[in-house]
C-alpha cells in the first residue's frame, strides 16, 4: 500500500514540475543562462535589468532613473499577472498519519505575493500605501508579467507607454530558485525604478572595484554613472541595500571579491532578505510618499571698503551673488539658479585714511538633490571721494591725543 502512495506522490510531482517547469524566452529578452547566481545572466545589463524592446541601452541608470515622471508607475499601482507557468499549487498527502507524513507544498504565486505585501507594509507611511502591486484588470494598459524564466530578471521602471510586455522572471527550478524573500524583492524593486546601489555616482568613495577579478564580459556591468543619469534622492550609501551586489558578482576567481567595501571593510554587501531602511526612504521619496529633503545653504559675502577723505563720506555698496551651477564633491551638479541681493550703507568721518569692513550673511534654500555645504567669499575694495559737510566726529587718533592731555593734566 505505501507503494502505491509513494508512485502517486512521485507522479504528481512529475505532473506539477512540467507544468510549473522554467521556460526560456524566445525574443529579445532572452537569457543564455546565469553565472553562479540566477541574477547574474548572460545578455542582460548588470545581469538582471531587462532593457526595452526598442533601445540596446538603458537610457539612464543609477539609484533612480530620470526623469522620474515617465518611469514611475502612476499612483505608485503597479498591476501584475501570473504566466502559466507560476506554481499556484498546494498539495498535502499523508502516508500514515500516526508516523510518517509526505508534504508537497509549490505555491510560488503565493510566496511572490508575500513578498509584495511585505514591500507595500514597509513602505507605508502613517498607515497608508505608498505604493501597491494589484491583480491587474481589463483596464489596465500597462502591467508586469511575472513569469518562470531562466534566471532572474525585470524592468526598472514603468517602461511609460510603451505597448509591450514587461517580463518580470522568477526561476524555480530543480537546482536554482530566486524564491528567495530579497530576490524577489529585488526584482519588484527594480520594477518600480530602483536600480542598482553600487552604480551610484559616489560609489568609489564607499567601495573599491577589483577590476582585475571581473569576467571581462561583464566589465560594463560595473560601470558607475553620473548625476545628469541617476538621482540619490539625498540618501548615503548603503551597503546593506538589497540593490547592491555581492562582493563576488561576476567574479572570474570566485572565492575572491570584485568588490571591497572600504568605509566599513566589515560590511556584507549583497543581502537578500529584504529592503534595507535606506530602501524604504528612496522608494517613499521616489513615488513622493516623503518629501526629498531640500538643503540650507549660508553665504557670507565680507566686503572691505577704503575711504580717504577729509570729510564725511557716504558709502553705498550693492552686491548680488548670483549661483548658477554648482558641482559638489561626489560630481553631482545642481542647475538651480539663486540670486542674493544685499545693499549695504556707511557713513564714515575722518581726516585720514580709515578702513571699514562690513560683513553680511544671506541664507537660502535650494531644492537640490544632495547635501551641499556652500562659502562664497568676496572681497572688494572701493575708493570713495564724496564730499559732504565737515567732519563731526573726531578719528580714533584724536581720541588717543585728547585722552593723553587729559591723564598728564590730572596727574600733576
Amino acid at each position: 500500500m505505501h507503494s502505491f502512495k509513494y508512485f502517486i506522490v512521485t507522479l504528481l510531482s512529475l505532473v506539477i514540475y512540467i507544468q510549473c517547469a522554467p521556460i526560456s524566452q524566445s525574443n529579445a529578452t532572452s537569457k543564455s543562462g546565469f553565472i553562479g547566481s540566477p541574477e547574474y545572466n548572460y545578455g542582460l545589463q548588470e545581469g538582471d535589468m531587462v532593457p526595452p524592446p526598442d533601445s540596446n541601452s538603458v537610457s539612464a541608470r543609477g539609484l533612480v532613473i530620470e526623469p522620474a515622471a515617465t518611469n514611475q508607475w502612476p499612483g505608485g499601482i503597479v498591476p501584475y499577472e501570473f504566466a502559466s507557468n507560476i506554481c499556484s499549487y498546494n498539495l498535502y498527502m499523508y502516508i500514515n498519519s500516526n508516523t510518517d507524513s509526505y508534504f508537497l507544498a509549490t505555491n510560488d504565486a503565493l510566496f511572490i505575493e508575500v513578498q509584495m505585501r511585505a514591500m507595500e507594509n514597509l513602505t507605508m507611511v502613517n498607515n497608508t500605501q505608498c505604493i501597491k502591486f494589484r491583480p491587474k484588470n481589463a483596464s489596465d494598459l500597462y502591467f508586469i508579467t511575472i513569469l518562470n524564466g531562466s534566471g532572474c530578471s525585470a524592468p526598472v521602471g514603468s517602461w511609460g507607454t510603451r505597448n509591450v510586455v514587461r517580463p518580470v522572471s522568477l526561476l524555480h527550478g530543480l537546482h536554482d530558485t530566486c524564491m528567495v524573500s530579497g530576490i524577489v524583492q529585488h526584482e519588484l524593486s527594480h520594477v518600480l525604478g530602483m536600480h542598482h546601489e553600487q552604480s551610484r555616482p559616489d560609489r568609489d568613495s564607499y567601495v573599491s572595484i577589483q577590476w582585475a577579478n571581473i569576467d571581462p564580459a561583464n566589465i560594463q556591468d560595473f560601470v558607475k554613472y553620473n548625476a545628469s543619469e541617476v538621482n540619490t534622492l539625498m540618501t548615503s550609501y548603503d551597503y546593506a541595500s538589497v540593490m547592491h551586489y555581492g562582493w563576488n558578482a561576476f567574479a572570474i576567481n570566485a572565492s575572491a571579491p570584485t568588490i571591497i567595501p572600504t568605509m566599513n571593510s566589515s560590511a556584507v554587501l549583497g543581502q537578500r532578505v529584504q529592503l534595507s531602511p535606506v530602501d524604504i526612504i528612496e522608494i517613499q521619496r521616489y513615488y513622493g510618499c516623503i518629501p526629498t529633503p531640500y538643503t540650507t545653504n549660508t553665504i557670507t559675502t565680507t566686503s572691505t571698503l577704503t575711504i580717504n577723505t577729509t570729510r564725511t563720506a557716504t558709502v553705498t555698496k550693492t552686491s548680488t551673488t548670483v549661483i548658477t551651477t554648482v558641482t559638489t564633491s561626489s560630481t553631482t551638479q545642481i542647475t538651480t539658479v539663486a540670486t542674493i541681493s544685499t545693499t549695504q550703507t556707511a557713513t564714515a568721518s575722518t581726516i585720514n585714511t580709515a578702513r571699514i569692513t562690513i560683513s553680511s550673511t544671506e541664507t537660502i534654500s535650494m531644492p537640490i538633490s544632495i547635501p551641499l555645504d556652500l562659502v562664497a567669499t568676496t572681497t572688494e575694495e572701493a575708493g570713495v571721494t564724496s564730499i559732504g559737510a565737515p567732519s563731526v566726529f573726531p578719528s580714533y587718533f584724536e581720541i588717543h591725543f585728547i585722552c593723553s592731555i587729559i591723564v598728564i593734566y590730572l596727574t600733576k
